[in-house]
């Protein structure tokens, strides 16, 4: 099952990606006390590119099987190899943790955030 990702990406290290989650937090922290909460996760996710080089937004991975095709999107994708998924909610549940992990598996990254 040919899986197609529509960029390159590679795998950070662990201190990579927990440098780069850490100023992705501090830009999404200060995004939300700009704004507020009661945005969609579009306008958060814009802003974050506005604020921050190398985010790529909506990046798009092809699942196929024989004639099946299935484009699935991952939120947000940094520096080719920091993948964070956007939630505009009170909490996040079970399916949005597993979400980031599919994307994770069909990008084959290690790490990731919801």
């Amino acid at each position: 099952m040919p899986v197609i990702p529509s960029v390159s990406v590679r795998r950070l290290s662990q201190k990579e990606f927990g440098d780069l989650a850490y100023e992705v937090m501090k830009h999404v922290f200060a995004i939300h006390s700009d704004f507020g909460r009661l945005f969609d996760e579009k306008v958060y996710k814009k802003e974050l590119s506005n604020r921050m080089k190398g985010v790529a937004l909506e990046v798009a991975v092809d699942v196929t099987h024989d004639t099946f095709t299935k484009r699935y999107f991952a939120d947000v994708l940094v520096h080719d190899g920091g993948l964070f998924e956007f939630k505009a909610t009170d909490a996040i549940h079970p399916k949005h943790r597993a979400q980031a992990i599919h994307y994770l598996l069909l990008f084959d990254l290690a790490m990731g955030r919801s």
